[in-house]
């Protein structure tokens, strides 16, 4: 077909540029080798899967994406889902009815609809072009683009061309505006070919005009008629063929060729005018009833065969397609052939592992030995011996023994003999030929009585045969003698489950429960649980220079240095079942067992030398690679033979399979990643950036995929939302994140995959967008939060400072009217009484003569009791406040300092700043004598010229300075906070702690002293009346 052979040719180029990757692996390894449609693997799709029916339309854009256009609309397919593509520009799904889609060089998908119109879909912008762009309402057939650049359309009403900004109509020669023309091409020397439905017309490079091509001539010599449609498809060699659907495939080169239906297979002449050259040489044609494929185009090159071609493939019983009719081919950049039918969509890929036999009953469960020639022998459980050759011919059955009973070994010795194990018998065919000598050998005991049968066979160094008979130990053939345990006295005569011998003359014995024997210079070595030995069974061995690797239904060891260390897989089911084992010329270990073969690579198997603890990466086959069915654990073993040539067999529950392991297809193309849409509360959203999510989004699911279609169910994937995820979060095949308590903000999600081989695209898919936060989630809501609970403290923190302030202001309340009350007290009874006593004394000295020596002594002692008592009326008068009512504090220190200024001759002033506020009276008591402390010490000890008191109403606090000019307090003495024997400075501390005010002392040798008491205001000052004095 014209599009797929179009774009096959740009993809081809693009691949030898952009892919070194795909070079290095070509370079490194054959390329695969070609598959018939039998042993490809096949999908298909219907409407119950999602795929949509009648369908023509199906291309690649560079990025892997497949688009397929339908009567749906436009769809999307990732192996996986099938998703209608969104218009960009309406936000809704694009349901015009999509008949052909073209890629150009560019990259652009080109879309031309069944009603009239075509849109071009270009880095994500979708640009409609209809009447008003030059088109007639009629359906797009097809598309090409020269080497110009020039961009080709045909309708069911003519052919256009695209001139950057509108549609030009061709009207030339035979090709009318009306023309209802099938399709357009252009072959790589730059030809544009254009078929309707009765001709072909082409236009080379550089040529003004269309011409007609002359149509080849039927036997009476007219020009055969070309009815119901053309399709022009390219070969390999660039070369156009016709696909015609009256007449079959015709070469443009040679168009008296003409290979109609009936050379394909098909009952009738006719073709649905449909065909592909697929990168393996292969040639597809799609007949009025299915699909036919040739292995090479080769058999092409001959004259038209009246009898379909010998190798000819069809779909039909064993390969059945979604619907009955093929509308469109194609073959992606991965090598996947797509098949568009009227009821669904196909896929043909290719295995890496293959079928060696045809299908038949017999090959379940056989028993291989290698054949001459790379040829292979098949040991079968009922239908006797067969033969394959390196061509993939079988013979067989072979004459030879009782076929009727199962063949359990096969092994093929140095002299090219095959010995062959049955239930009850033991035979040897000369020369390993079909048609040599067939010698039955008497086995050392009687097995047929006791249904018994050969087990396993090994060859040692010096030329004999080693053989295991189940439940009858193990026996040495060498030079037509038997020796019972191999003469080895000490081996045990249990069962013997697998035997090997290696370069260096060992025998290894594998036994059931964990046990395996090393029989070496004629002693045994049991080795098992004590050594490590974890596998079970003991059914595979191999041996690998010093080392040893053996398998059992447990798993697989490597056996160096006299332990044993379990293989462990880094990914993945562990091993299990395992029954055969093989190493390469490469290197690599393969395993074959009951989850299909493993191949753990070179470097994998060099690190698990190095570090036993090394957890391998390794590559799986299984049935999605055409591995079916699984081996019998038991017998025949071992179920992996390597041959001559390097191929490995591997024979399985139904066929034996075949894989070379120098030959496997690669996927060298890194698959591309797409975000699809955020679902939230159960509404589904465009992954487009920018996205904003509602407000209260605490859970959100991200829905990604990857095209990569050859195995899309193998695709692995990554990701990672950047401020929630720590590290990439490895979710295998799952094509969907989930997240959960989310808070607002601005996010930005990373995925990437792998394909099916694991080629990684690092670089994946970025998407950011937002979770918009409710009001309350809101930065200016966190805001006001915070200053209410800023505002709310404060006021906490206020109200619990007048709380204090208060408790303080009544302790000191209570304070002062106790010493008032002392010093009442003490007036009234103590100076009082003392007073009268003093006069009563002094009366009856008065009685004494002046000459007395008594009077002289009393007289003494009441001048002493005058002065105690001037003394008690000082402290009595302490004990009361200082000041009247009519004096201020400020006031009441003026006071006090100009009487002190006076008798020292020192200066004296007070100073006011801020406007004077009322303050309780025991605040005012306690404020007094500080400062009146201040102010002696001053006066008393400082020797200063000037002293001055200084008041400062601040709104927050209250501040009472007292300073002098004199000689400073020592710096011992402020360390110390007091003179030894004085108490005045601590006396000032105490009372400004209890007023919950700060004092702090400033002073330097010569420079004076100051001295400040700080009250905050809550203490300081209050809307009380001034206390009046007692």
């Amino acid at each position: 077909m014209s599009r797929a052979a179009t774009f096959l040719l740009r993809v081809a180029l693009m691949t030898a540029c952009l892919l070194p990757r795909a070079s290095v692996l070509a370079a490194e390894a054959p390329p695969p080798e070609a598959q018939s449609l039998e042993h490809m693997h096949h999908t298909a799709w219907t409407e119950r899967d999602g795929a949509p029916g009648n369908a023509y339309g199906i291309a690649q854009t560079p990025d892997g994406t497949l688009w397929i256009g339908s009567p749906l609309g436009l769809l999307r397919f990732d192996g996986m889902r099938f998703e209608l593509y969104t218009a960009p520009d309406t936000g809704r799904p694009l349901t015009d009815e999509a008949y052909r889609l073209y890629v150009g060089r560019s990259g652009e998908l080109w879309i031309g609809l069944q009603l009239g119109g075509i849109h071009v879909l270009r880095e994500g912008v979708l640009t409609r072009y209809g009447q008003e762009d030059g088109l007639s309402p009629s359906t797009v057939t097809d598309f090409a683009q020269d080497l110009e650049g020039d961009v080709w359309a045909s309708t069911s009403r003519g052919l256009y061309r695209f001139d950057g900004r509108r549609w030009q109509v061709v009207d030339d020669g035979g090709l009318k505006p009306n023309s209802n023309v099938q399709t357009v091409t252009v072959d790589p020397r730059g030809t544009v070919w254009a078929a309707t439905s009765f001709q072909i017309f082409a236009r080379p490079r550089g040529a003004a005009h269309f011409a007609p091509v002359p149509m080849p001539r039927d036997a009476s010599g007219g020009e055969r008629t070309l009815l119901g449609g053309i399709n022009v498809c390219v070969d390999g060699a660039g070369e156009p063929w016709f696909a015609i659907v009256t007449g079959g495939l015709m070469p443009l080169a040679d168009r008296q060729r003409w290979f109609d239906g009936k050379s394909f297979g098909s009952a009738s002449a006719g073709t649905q005018g449909l065909c592909l050259f697929d990168r393996q040489g292969g040639v597809w044609i799609a007949l009025e009833e299915g699909l036919a494929r040739l292995p090479s185009a080769s058999v092409l090159s001959g004259a038209p065969k009246t009898e379909p071609f010998a190798d000819v493939q069809r779909t039909g019983a064993a390969v059945r397609l979604s619907g009955s009719t093929v509308l469109s081919l194609f073959e992606d950049r991965e090598g996947n052939v797509w098949v568009l039918t009227n009821a669904g969509m196909d896929r043909f890929r290719r295995n890496k592992v293959v079928p060696a036999l045809p299908e038949g009953p017999q090959w379940p469960n056989v028993a291989l030995a290698p054949a001459a020639d790379n040829g292979l022998w098949i040991g079968t459980s009922r239908h006797g011996l067969f033969l394959r050759d390196a061509s993939g011919q079988v013979q067989g059955p072979l004459d030879g023994p009782s076929p009727h009973k199962s063949i359990i070994v096969l092994h093929r010795d140095r002299a090219g003999d095959l010995w062959i194990g049955k239930v009850g018998e033991l035979w040897r065919l000369a020369g390993g030929q079909p048609k040599g000598r067939l010698e039955r050998i008497e086995p050392p005991v009687d097995i047929n009585k006791r249904g018994s049968a050969v087990q396993a066979i090994a060859e040692d160094n010096e030329g004999g045969l080693w053989m295991s008979f189940r439940g009858l130990g193990v026996h040495r053939w060498k030079d037509g003698q038997w020796s019972a345990n191999g003469g080895v006295a000490d081996l045990p005569r249990d069962s013997v489950v697998s035997i090997e011998a290696d370069p260096a003359g060992r025998v290894w014995l594998g036994y059931f429960d964990n046990r395996l024997a090393r029989v070496e210079h004629g002693r045994a070595r049991m080795l098992g649980p004590s050594e490590g030995l974890q596998v079970g069974n003991v059914a595979a061995l191999r041996p690998w220079g010093e080392r040893l690797w053996v398998g059992g239904n447990a798993g697989v060891a490597l056996y160096a240095q006299g332990r044993f260390h379990a293989l462990m897989p880094a990914s993945g089911p562990a091993l299990r079942g395992v029954s055969g084992l093989a190493r390469t010329a490469e290197g690599e270990l393969w395993i074959h067992g009951a989850g299909g073969a493993v191949r753990v690579p070179r470097e994998e198997v060099e690190a698990f030398v190095r570090d036993p603890a090394h957890a391998v990466q390794v590559e799986r086959f299984t049935a999605d690679d055409g591995l079916e069915g699984s081996p019998e654990p038991l017998g025949p073993i071992p179920t992996l033979l390597q041959g001559e040539d390097g191929q490995l067999w591997l024979p399985t529950s139904t066929n034996v399979f075949r894989i070379d392991p120098r030959r496997i297809a690669r996927n060298p193309f890194a698959p591309s990643v797409h975000v699809g849409t955020v679902t939230a509360a159960g509404t589904a959203y465009a992954a487009s950036e920018g996205l904003h999510l509602p407000a209260l989004t605490t859970a959100f699911e991200i829905d990604y995929t990857a095209f990569s279609l050859t195995i899309p169910e193998r695709v692995r994937f990554r990701y990672q939302l950047e401020g929630v995820d720590a590290d990439w979060q490895e979710a295998g095949n799952r094509r969907r994140a989930f997240y959960t308590n989310v808070g607002p903000g601005s996010y930005r999600f990373r995925v990437t995959a792998a394909n099916n081989d694991g080629v990684w695209n690092d670089t994946g898919a970025v998407f950011t967008f937002t979770v918009r936060p409710a009001f309350h989630q809101t930065t200016w809501f966190h805001a006001l939060c915070a200053l209410a609970a800023a505002a709310l403290l404060w006021g906490i923190y206020q109200l619990r400072l007048r709380q204090v302030a208060a408790q303080l202001r009544a302790r000191l309340e209570a304070r002062s009217q106790e010493r008032e009350r002392i010093a009442r007290e003490l007036h009234d009874t103590l100076l009082q009484g003392t007073q009268g006593l003093i006069l009563s004394i002094q009366g009856l000295a008065a009685e004494l003569p002046e000459a007395h020596p008594t009077r002289g002594r009393i007289e003494a002692v009441l001048d002493r009791a005058d002065q105690v008592v001037e003394e008690a009326r000082d402290r009595v008068r302490d004990l009361r406040a200082e000041y009247t009512a009519d004096q201020d504090l400020p006031r009441a220190f003026a006071v006090l300092g100009e009487e002190l200024a006076r008798e020292r001759s020192t200066r004296f002033g007070v100073v006011v700043k801020g406007t004077p506020r009322d303050m309780p009276g025991a605040v005012l008591d306690e404020a007094y004598r500080i400062g009146r402390e201040a102010i002696l010490n001053a006066f008393a000890h400082a020797r200063a010229q000037a002293v001055e008191v200084e008041f400062v109403y601040e709104t927050g606090a209250f501040l009472l300075r007292v300073r002098d000019d004199g000689t400073g307090i020592d710096g011992e003495v402020l360390a110390q906070g007091s003179r030894p024997g004085h108490w005045g400075l601590v006396g000032m501390h105490e009372r400004a702690q209890r007023l919950g005010g700060q004092l702090e002392l400033w002073s330097r040798a010569g420079a004076g002293t100051e001295v400040q008491l700080r009250l905050p205001a809550v203490i300081a000052y209050a809307a009380v009346a001034r206390r009046k004095p007692g």
